[in-house]
């Protein structure tokens, strides 16, 4: 799955990950999950290297950008994802790891955000964190929330 994505940002971060694993040496696995958010036109530009899924809420519903390609350091060649979206006045971007979505799921996580009653991205943010501890999170959770807002 190759959408459009930046000139040359694809080839930037293969470039930073391949940095990254010659400085580390040996046989390392490095996964990137990374969103370029236009703040002008609100357009995103996912790339995700053994990231998990992101999800964007919006009007109350959730919509999942979807993760996958292997991580980086497992395979010679570097194939990312790229996946693009538009995000308006309002609309709450919100990318967590895999500690987060082995411990809830993919729908449980969608799930989840369509139940926290909060704009505020620190506790959607904090509140999908607790929600993955409670529910026996065995890896490192991170979860970063960034809602949109407009200058009008």
């Amino acid at each position: 799955r190759h959408r459009s994505v930046s000139r040359g940002l694809g080839d930037v971060y293969k470039r930073q990950i391949n940095r990254f694993l010659t400085l580390r040496g040996g046989e390392k696995f490095c996964a990137m999950d990374a969103c370029v958010l236009d703040l002008n036109t609100g357009a995103a530009e996912f790339i995700k290297l053994g990231g998990v899924e992101s999800f964007i809420l919006s009007g109350g519903a959730v919509k999942t950008v979807e993760g996958g390609a292997l991580p980086a350091g497992i395979l010679d060649e570097i194939t990312p994802v790229y996946e693009r979206a538009v995000l308006k006045d309002g609309d709450m971007l919100v990318m967590v790891s895999d500690g987060v979505t082995d411990a809830l799921t993919v729908h449980g996580t969608e799930y989840a955000l369509t139940k926290i009653e909060t704009g505020n991205p620190q506790r959607v943010a904090d509140m999908l964190l607790a929600m993955a501890e409670d529910n026996g999170m065995k890896d490192d959770g991170t979860v970063v929330a960034v809602k949109i807002f407009s200058e009008e």
